[in-house]
């Protein structure tokens, strides 16, 4: 989280997607302005998916020259007037928690 530019890279089925989701979502936990690129659009869309479930306000959108635009203004407007939740703060710090807990055991 305090590099400019980090590069996750490794064979299929090696959690690349979900450490790039969990850096996404403690991004934009924090307020940073984050751009995840891929030459792959099937990872984009699998990153996408899981950070959008997080919330009932998509947080990423998938610009691509094969993505339609149509909703593009829908989705901004949401997302410059989303509001983090006070719950889902509650669960993004016990989600911190729960990830920290292991780590300080070692």
């Amino acid at each position: 989280m305090t590099s400019k530019l980090s590069v996750i890279s490794g064979p299929p089925g090696t959690g690349k997607s979900q450490v790039v989701s969990s850096l996404l979502i403690n991004s934009i936990y924090n307020n940073k302005s984050v751009l995840f690129s891929s030459k792959n659009n099937q990872a984009v869309d699998v990153v996408i998916e899981r950070t959008n479930n997080l919330s009932s306000t998509p947080v990423l959108l998938h610009l691509s020259k094969e993505k339609k635009y149509s909703s593009l203004k829908h989705y901004c407007q949401q997302i410059l007037s989303y509001v983090v939740s006070k719950q889902l703060k509650i669960n993004l710090d016990n989600s911190k928690r729960k990830i920290k807990a292991p780590l300080q055991r070692d």
